[in-house]
């Protein structure tokens, strides 16, 4: 009996360390999805155009230089890019702070962190805060896509009791 409260125990206090990661790395990317859409940011002909941002990044991206500057070429396209990244990013991160199809949302957060680490790749020791946010950002991508969500204050606790052995392809959600 012993074991199993201790088992118990330490189930529950796994579950709970999962929800700080979560919230934290779900805000961030809730965030910086929304910073997409600052007009200053998405208007061509303004100073603070990512596009200039993203078009920067191509001499020291790592295997993905030549894709940078071709999605650079075209103002449109550079538009298109920053659009549909900053939606990825508020849908991740709503579902990451809901605790909803966390492993699915880690999963992209975690691919997404991969490729602005490939594409900012190493910008010199002023810029080491970027990379070692991406490096951060793929650990509490990785670690919510091994264990989920935990099993307190998320949607996925609630489905994951409702149906607990549901998988796609293999794939557990919750």
């Amino acid at each position: 009996m012993s074991d199993q409260i201790t088992e118990n125990k330490a189930t529950v206090f796994a579950a709970l360390w999962m929800l700080p990661i979560r919230f934290v790395t779900g805000w961030v990317f809730f965030s910086a999805g929304l910073r997409k859409f600052i007009p200053e940011k998405i208007d061509p002909d303004s100073a603070g155009w990512l596009g200039h941002k993203i078009a920067g990044f191509a001499p020291n991206a790592f295997l993905v230089g030549p894709m940078i500057d071709q999605v650079t070429q075209s103002q449109a396209l550079t538009q298109f890019f920053i659009v549909s990244l900053g939606i990825m990013q508020i849908i991740a991160g709503v579902l990451l702070l809901l605790g909803l199809f966390t492993r699915l949302a880690s999963f992209a957060t975690l691919a997404m962190s991969i490729a602005i680490l490939f594409s900012a790749g190493w910008l010199g020791p002023d810029c080491l805060d970027e990379y070692n946010m991406n490096i951060t950002f793929m650990a509490t991508s990785m670690s919510l896509l091994l264990a989920g969500g935990g099993r307190y204050f998320g949607l996925d606790a609630i489905l994951q009791r409702k149906y607990p052995n549901f998988t796609i392809g293999g794939f557990r959600l919750w």
